[in-house]
């Protein structure tokens, strides 16, 4: 009986010893635990504040692409005014419907990139738009146009 006392205590004794090193083991699990979590809670934040300078930079680069294909829309259109201007006759009117004939079809390929579709009411808008502003083109009526003259300048 002394004897299975003695093995009872001494398991007893085991007992406590492995449940103090688990206790620290579980203790020192947690804190690496944390520290981890602490780690990945720092990463998080440091990919959201890349995520939002990246979104920052991607609208800064989107404000020249704009503006550069507005300058190329403008150049474009500058372009097919001044090819109108080179079809029309010195002194004479010409029809849009002419005028959309004779332009080139390299015009229409390119008109593709730009807003608008392709064609005679398209042309009319460049020339109307020119017209409004006094430069290049003058209206004969009946859709038929002109290169702008001296002259235009003084009756208006």
């Amino acid at each position: 009986m002394a004897l299975w006392k003695a093995a009872e205590a001494e398991a007893a004794t085991i007992m406590v010893r492995e449940r103090l090193r688990i206790a620290e083991a579980i203790a020192a699990e947690r804190e690496l635990r944390q520290k981890a979590l602490g780690m990945v809670d720092a990463r998080d934040a440091f990919i959201e504040a890349q995520l939002s300078e990246i979104a920052w930079f991607v609208d800064e680069l989107e404000r020249p692409k704009v503006h550069v294909a507005m300058v190329k829309a403008r150049a474009f259109w500058r372009t097919v005014a001044q090819e109108i201007w080179n079809i029309l006759p010195e002194r004479e009117a010409m029809h849009l419907g002419d005028i959309a004939k004779r332009i080139g079809h390299e015009f229409g390929k390119e008109a593709e990139d730009h807003p608008g579709e392709w064609g005679p009411e398209l042309l009319r808008g460049v020339i109307d738009q020119r017209i409004n502003f006094k430069k290049l083109f003058a209206s004969d009526g009946s859709g038929r146009y002109r290169r702008r003259r001296p002259e235009d300048d003084v009756a208006a």
